[in-house]
């Protein structure tokens, strides 16, 4: 069982069911689960929608839980969007994780943090026998997700916005898109989620340590379909170019964000660098000596004479006016 694979058992987990989800798709087969699961399942067999959200925020609340899955047929009022909002806050202050699983749904506004739309797909015949059944095969769409816009501080690897930065990847793209609609999702994040479409062009412009997180393929799919495709070095300038020209559009960026330009200056051409001084120097005659500016100015200084001057680039009124913000 995949939950369980997750989590790992010897704790308690709850599951709660509809009535019209047990007509429809039946109750859980215990015997069929890992023993140190089977045994810690707490199952609650509930009557309307009401009650099973009843069930799910108490067990959410519930720290001793491992985890917890819910399962609502159909559309019911009860399952709002301030109700779903109010699952997720349980979820995230309890840290007790909710899976709900709604067969016959529409999708509706909800406060989840992933959404997939999961459905049977035609199964591959074995290479035995054209004419046996294959093995079950599913189509699995992640319609909305807001995870990637949370920053996880830690070791995981396989974390939501490396897997977006694998997709858009210029050098090692785990997908099969041509290099026009990698650059057409990497405008889509930027113009919908522009910290996360920060840090994934700031990904795509790194000159110092570059490291993949390849993703695995499905089982289910074909021998002759990769993840990956072959790509060329004017591939990776075009999605490099792309980058920059995000990275350096006219908004003005906040001082955080010239630091990180400052930082990133060895992969810049010379009007590149032209058009970062004339950032700075815009920056620096409207800078104030107090608040966020403040905090930043002696970085930023530090940073525009490493990078910039120790490489023979001119340096402009811009870093004078900046190294005189006194602190």
């Amino acid at each position: 069982m995949a939950l369980a694979q997750r989590h790992g058992a010897g704790r308690p987990w709850l599951w709660v069911q509809d009535e019209r989800s047990r007509k429809r798709c039946g109750v859980p087969y215990f015997h069929g689960l890992p023993d140190a699961l089977r045994h810690e399942c707490h199952y609650v067999a509930a009557g309307k929608a009401e009650d099973v959200l009843f069930a799910l925020e108490e067990g959410l609340r519930c720290s001793a839980l491992d985890f917890v899955i819910g399962e609502i047929a159909g559309d019911p009022k009860a399952l709002g969007f301030t109700q779903s909002r109010r699952l997720a806050v349980a979820s995230e202050q309890h840290g007790v994780p909710l899976y709900l699983l709604r067969s016959d749904a529409a999708r509706s506004l909800s406060a989840a943090r992933m959404r997939w739309q999961v459905e049977a797909e035609t199964s591959q015949a074995p290479s035995t026998n054209s004419k046996a059944p294959g093995a079950p095969a599913w189509r699995a769409e992640l319609f909305r997700s807001r995870l990637s816009g949370i920053p996880i501080n830690d070791n995981w690897m396989n974390k939501p916005e490396n897997s977006l930065e694998s997709l858009v990847s210029s050098w090692h793209p785990e997908t099969t898109v041509a290099v026009e609609g990698r650059i057409d999702a990497l405008n889509l994040i930027v113009r919908e989620f522009p910290e996360v479409g920060w840090r994934l062009c700031l990904a795509q412009v790194n000159q110092h340590h570059r490291s993949a997180t390849p993703n695995s393929r499905p089982t289910y799919r074909s021998t002759g379909q990769t993840g990956r495709r072959s790509v060329t070095y004017g591939e990776i300038w075009q999605v490099e170019a792309a980058a920059w020209e995000l990275l350096l559009e006219p908004t003005p960026p906040t001082a955080s964000k010239l630091v990180d330009l400052i930082e990133a200056i060895e992969g810049m051409d010379d009007s590149q660098k032209r058009k970062l001084v004339e950032t700075l120097e815009s920056w620096a005659s409207t800078a104030s000596s107090d608040g966020l500016a403040q905090v930043f100015a002696e970085r930023i200084a530090v940073a525009s004479q490493q990078c910039l001057v120790a490489r023979g680039f001119e340096c402009t009124r811009a870093f004078q006016h900046v190294g005189m913000i006194k602190f």
